[in-house]
């Protein structure tokens, strides 16, 4: 296994990098911050993903295997939703009011761990429905032969299996497979389709202006395509939302410049804040882009009212 060995020492070193006397004023703002942030999305991520979650299993014409992998990937962020946000700011909490930093460091490592698990379990799903959407366009007619609820649920069970195992074998043996595996292996997959899919895109658009294309499969093929163009909305939310802890700790945390090192621990619970906060964007994408599920998950929102 192409594994990172995380001694306790190293890891306590990347986590209390500063004396209790050290934490300054701008780490106490990005603190405090970050607790307001989460304190105010948690509850919606919380609901906003169990809604969805909860329309896709009771209304059956919904259940596409597009959307069941968007229920699978929403799993994921309600469990950012309902355990990593309230962990988060109970661990800022602790440390703006004055807790040691040793102390706060033990929870620092298996709060940071378990969200990084998560938010890499939602890229992995994400390339996993990069895949679906590819199939769905590039080989229309043979779709339902190939992607079934059997070979999907076997694919999202792997998915999980391995992230519990990455956790798992850090938690026993402090063995973690560097995320970089897979964040670039990821990004690469869902590279790959989207570079294949724009150019069949493409050709399918001349033919249709030709109208060399019946009615029902250009309808069919427009869905498909509106269903891919909300895949890559999301890829791109998941881009925007990974980026600054990326350039945190590309650019700055390797620096030789001291300032620099500095600034990269101060920003960690922004960072942070915005990988969790990726799992409230993903919902609202949803519902935005599909009115059926705007109308339906407002429907079942109603009844729970009343």
């Amino acid at each position: 296994m192409n594994a990172t060995n995380y001694s306790s020492n190293s890891m306590k070193a990347a986590c209390i990098v500063l004396s209790d006397d050290e934490y300054a004023t701008v780490d106490y703002i990005f603190s405090v911050l970050s607790i307001l942030v989460n304190l105010v999305t948690c509850p919606i991520v919380t609901l906003l993903n169990a809604l969805f979650i909860t329309t896709m299993r009771k209304k059956r014409r919904l259940q596409t295997m597009h959307n069941i992998l968007l229920a699978s990937m929403a799993g994921t962020d309600l469990a950012v939703g309902i355990g990593c946000q309230p962990v988060f700011v109970a661990q800022e909490i602790f440390l703006v009011a004055g807790g040691s930093l040793s102390v706060y460091c033990k929870f620092f490592i298996i709060q940071r761990t378990t969200t990084s698990c998560l938010c890499l379990l939602s890229l992995i799903h994400l390339a996993l429905i990069a895949v679906e959407r590819f199939v769905a366009i590039k080989c229309s007619l043979r779709y339902d032969s190939i992607v079934t609820k059997f070979r999907l649920t076997v694919a999202v069970a792997c998915c999980w299996l391995i992230m519990i195992f990455d956790w798992a074998t850090w938690l026993f043996y402090k063995l973690l497979v560097s995320p970089l595996v897979f964040i670039i292996g990821s990004f690469l997959l869902m590279l790959f389709c989207h570079v294949s899919v724009y150019f069949t895109c493409r050709r399918h658009v001349i033919q249709i202006k030709s109208e060399q294309v019946s009615r029902d499969a250009t309808t069919k093929f427009l869905e498909e395509r509106k269903a891919w163009n909300t895949t890559t909305i999301i890829i791109s939310g998941v881009i925007i939302s990974f980026l600054p802890g990326i350039i945190s700790l590309s650019a700055f945390r390797n620096s030789p410049f001291p300032a620099l090192q500095r600034i990269s621990y101060s920003l960690q619970p922004f960072c942070f804040s915005c990988f969790m906060l990726n799992s409230l964007l993903n919902p609202i994408i949803y519902c935005w882009r599909s009115k059926v599920i705007r109308q339906a998950m407002l429907q079942l929102l109603r009844k729970q009212n009343i």
